[in-house]
């Protein structure tokens, strides 16, 4: 029973038993040579362990097997960024057959003279609004963002409930919920809000929404903070980087025009009664709190 193979490679996989979970994934793909879910989550599994060519061989045999999955195709392109080198040229060919295999979704996208509103609606999208780098870097913004020119909205992709989600649900002055509900009655919410310049903040990171930004949901569209790699959508319009990130050589790289901020994209606030006392010792240390799965020894050297 390839399915019961799979469940238990789900299972195994999500109390990162990752030795068990892999074995029981290639037993489903053994008895359904078919089963793109299998190969889906063994590119996750091997991609979680450091091991990116494996990982990418298998997210492209996903895509290859149902180019509908849309899921898959930024498992893939997630995955990319963390081979040394790869060909640019898969990575927006990827990306524009993501766009070509979404169901055609007609909507009633009213363009509107953004500079001569009074104000203007302004959204945001992404999965990570509770305890996440995201939402930390995010929260001073929306509160310090001028009420009286911008009415803000947060389209949240998941079921964070926490301490963080309850304190951005404060600072923004609308809050959707949209994990539930499918992309023609998001585009149509969007639509009924009036948004005039929409923000991703996942890129292909997990739990984000980029099908509605393929579909041109907003006038204006602009990726920023959770993902610092192009999207690789022609409709994206924008994407926030910083001189670190984004290199002029590295135009071509990008499907969106570059805002370069002169210092950092990220919107770091420190509490001004935390003071760092430096000590007499010269010792350095460096600490990760993100995924092992992004320290390798390319990034070290």
């Amino acid at each position: 029973n390839w399915l019961a193979y799979y469940n238990l490679g789900v299972l195994f996989q999500k109390y990162s038993e990752y030795k068990n979970s892999i074995h029981n994934y290639k037993l489903s793909i053994k008895y359904n040579s078919n089963n793109y879910a299998s190969h889906n989550n063994l590119g996750n599994v091997y991609q979680e362990l450091g091991y990116y060519e494996l990982a990418s061989k298998h997210l492209a045999h996903t895509i290859n097997l149902n180019p509908k999955f849309v899921g898959a195709y930024s498992n893939y392109l997630y995955c990319l960024n963390f081979i040394e080198s790869f060909d640019q040229k898969i990575y927006f060919k990827i990306a524009s057959k993501f766009t070509s295999n979404l169901e055609t979704i007609n909507f009633d996208r009213k363009k509107e003279q953004i500079l001569k509103k009074e104000k203007i609606n302004l959204g945001f999208v992404s999965g990570d609004f509770g305890i996440h780098p995201v939402s930390f870097y995010l929260v001073k913004l929306i509160e310090l963002i001028n009420k009286k020119k911008f009415c803000t909205y947060a389209y949240s992709n998941s079921n964070k409930n926490d301490l963080m989600t309850n304190k951005l649900k404060k600072n923004f002055n609308n809050w959707r919920q949209i994990n539930k509900i499918n992309d023609k009655e998001v585009l149509n919410q969007i639509q009924n809000d009036r948004i005039d310049i929409l923000i991703d903040l996942s890129g292909h990171t997990g739990k984000n929404r980029l099908s509605i930004f393929a579909r041109r949901a907003a006038p204006i569209q602009i990726t920023w903070l959770g993902f610092n790699a192009s999207t690789g959508l022609k409709e994206m319009d924008y994407i926030i980087v910083d001189p670190y990130v984004f290199k002029n050589e590295h135009k071509g790289n990008f499907s969106e025009k570059a805002i370069i901020l002169p210092d950092t994209f990220q919107c770091i606030y420190l509490n001004d009664k935390v003071k760092i006392k430096p000590k007499k010792q010269t010792n350095v240390v460096f600490g990760n709190f993100s995924k092992l799965s992004k320290i390798n020894d390319n990034v070290i050297v």
